[in-house]
């Protein structure tokens, strides 16, 4: 930890994703975009790097839900009928070239998380109707809560939902970490660009890396927290 102006500043990626103040954000791991029967797929998009992304972001899960981290998914959602589309959101995703922007219909299969990231009960899902999870939602409400300071972010795609629910938690002070290799996009290109970008202002560590600085449950099940 270091000192700025006379406030304590996390330093260390440990001080950081320590368990007592850290959340772990699962973004929008749904069918349409990571499943090949998906929207994305059926636009003609390539979906292979994303489901290879599933399984990682499900290890990864499982071992911060043994360490105790607080787990919230965010769940991208467009209302039928295009109720939460205006005119210009629906120009800026018309913008995705073979993308239709009917993707992730509430209520629809593709709407669901994919198989084997289930939320357990008391973990939040936090429905959003544009790139950044905390545009008109309560996540910023629900991690104030519960005492959240820091976020790592997991999920799809790099370089548009990723980017900028990274970029607005750091906005509203939230220390962020970005999880490399459990994020993805469907362009190599964007997806490299969006982690350069984010590595120029936050935190950008390997799931190992962020794991390595967890402390394990002891032999009573109960955790080791610094």
């Amino acid at each position: 930890m270091k000192e700025i102006y006379g406030k304590k500043v996390y330093d260390t990626l440990g001080e950081i994703v320590n368990p007592r103040h850290t959340a772990l954000l699962v973004i929008d791991v749904q069918n349409d975009f990571c499943s090949p029967e998906g929207q994305f797929s059926k636009g003609g998009l390539e979906t292979s790097t994303l489901q290879k992304l599933v399984p990682k972001v499900i290890q990864f899960i499982d071992e911060a839900r043994k360490t105790g981290i607080f787990v919230a998914f965010i769940q991208n959602t467009t209302m039928r009928n295009g109720l939460s589309d205006s005119p210009a959101w629906l120009h800026f995703k018309s913008k995705a070239p073979g993308v239709a922007p009917e993707y992730t219909i509430e209520g629809t299969w593709g709407h669901r998380f994919c198989d084997g990231l289930e939320p357990r009960e008391e973990e939040p899902v936090i429905q959003k109707c544009r790139s950044s999870a905390f545009v008109n939602t309560n996540l910023d409400l629900v991690l104030r809560s519960n005492g959240i300071e820091s976020i790592i972010i997991t999920g799809c795609v790099t370089h548009g939902c990723v980017l900028a629910t990274a970029r607005h938690g750091a906005f509203l002070d939230y220390y962020v970490v970005v999880a490399k290799d459990c994020v993805e996009s469907n362009n190599a290109g964007l997806h490299e660009a969006a982690l350069r970008i984010m590595e120029s202002r936050l935190d950008v560590a390997s799931s190992e890396e962020i794991l390595n600085e967890w402390p394990k449950l002891n032999k009573q099940g109960q955790r080791n927290l610094p």
